[in-house]
């Protein structure tokens, strides 16, 4: 990208006073801004970096708090006092300075300083991630294909898998008899052991008031089972298709936000196996850091995934309805009353929109949009 000129102005009438402003794009999205901080603009920033300071000071013969500017000045040397305006004055005017280049910064600035000296401009250099462009395929074609792959009869639980079903529970049912009347429990007891399955214990498994109810649902929950992880493989898949045919440069901050996120979901396995995180990792013989490094593509990959999804809902407008994320936030922080509600809404928002991007690319353009008319309230259906 060029240099800005001095005093660079953008059409929205957005004003940085930092000059000799060069942006150049480097790896994983980020951008190395360079610069300087005029004298004019140093002055200006001097006073108030000096009450700062002696706010702050604790000087013999002072009360903490009433410590004269002038005194700071007289005590600090020429550069350890133009190092401390300058960072006043660069975080003052650094809002500015994104918003007059458009650049759409995602992460914390690394700020270091690269001429000091006093009364001369202040050379800075600044390195920050940006929102990536996202080069998008041909979506609606891939999705095409792989909803026409996937067509076929949705599967159904067979015979076996429900009597393997039936044969767990008698085989649990006596092992609780056994431990009932004080006996061992071997490790297998012999199907010809088995007790029979009989309406009464069927109706002690839940809300069942014979064994044919008991089969049934048993029968719907394998072919549900089965149904939701053949959905899951085509959404893999799908995923697989578009990822080879998108092209981004993800940002750092994303795949160390999924490596975090990734932690935090085998620490809460682990814990729900009464394991603790000390003993996982001496099991493992890895620490935390070897696990991300292991990680890594992964983390990558799904930071790539929601890129995707995001430029595709962007693209085709998509966005969940107002009302279906209040209700799904008031819900969350029902259950977490110390979450953050900024952070709960945003990730109820990022969540419904993913599955709304998903709808529309499983099913269709069309189809998508007729289902996502029909859920809209009735009320806002009968204002159009």
């Amino acid at each position: 990208m060029p240099s800005s000129k001095p005093n660079a102005t953008d059409t929205s009438g957005a004003h940085t006073s930092l000059t000799q402003v060069t942006i150049t794009p480097r790896e994983h999205s980020e951008v190395e801004i360079t610069g300087e901080i005029p004298v004019a603009v140093l002055e200006h920033f001097r006073e108030k970096t000096l009450k700062r300071l002696a706010a702050a000071a604790d000087i013999p013969g002072f009360r903490k708090g009433h410590v004269p500017p002038s005194v700071i000045e007289g005590r600090m040397d020429a550069v350890a006092l133009l190092k401390e305006v300058a960072e006043e004055a660069l975080a003052a005017e650094y809002p500015a300075l994104v918003a007059a280049h458009r650049l759409e910064v995602i992460s914390r600035p690394a700020v270091s300083l690269t001429k000091l000296v006093p009364g001369e401009p202040v050379g800075f250099r600044i390195i920050t991630a940006v929102m990536p462009e996202v080069t998008l395929p041909d979506y609606r074609s891939i999705a095409a294909k792989e909803r026409k792959k996937a067509r076929g009869s949705p599967p159904a639980a067979t015979d076996e898998e429900v009597e393997a079903v039936i044969t767990d529970i008698r085989r649990r049912e006596a092992a609780a008899e056994k431990r009932a009347k004080g006996e061992a429990v071997p490790d297998h007891i012999p199907d010809a052991n088995l007790p029979p399955l009989t309406d009464a214990m069927a109706q002690k498994l839940g809300d069942f008031r014979s064994v044919q109810e008991l089969r049934e649902k048993i029968r719907a929950n394998i072919t549900q089972e089965k149904a939701e992880a053949e959905k899951n493989e085509r959404r893999k898949a799908l995923m697989e298709a578009l990822l080879a045919k998108t092209t981004v440069a993800v940002p750092r901050v994303f795949i160390e936000s999924e490596l975090t996120q990734m932690l935090q979901e085998v620490r809460a396995r682990v814990a729900r196996m009464g394991v603790s995180w000390e003993h996982y990792l001496a099991h493992m013989k890895k620490t935390e850091e070897e696990l991300k490094k292991e990680w890594e593509g992964e983390a990558e990959k799904r930071a790539k995934i929601q890129l995707l999804l995001d430029a595709v809902a962007r693209k085709e407008n998509i966005a969940p309805d107002p009302e279906k994320v209040a209700q799904e936030t008031a819900h969350i922080l029902e259950h977490y009353r110390d979450a953050d509600e900024h952070r709960v809404r945003t990730y109820v928002t990022t969540l419904l929109t993913n599955q709304a991007v998903l709808q529309f690319l499983e099913e269709g353009a069309d189809k998508a949009a007729a289902a996502q008319k029909a859920a809209q309230p009735a009320e806002d259906t009968a204002q159009k």
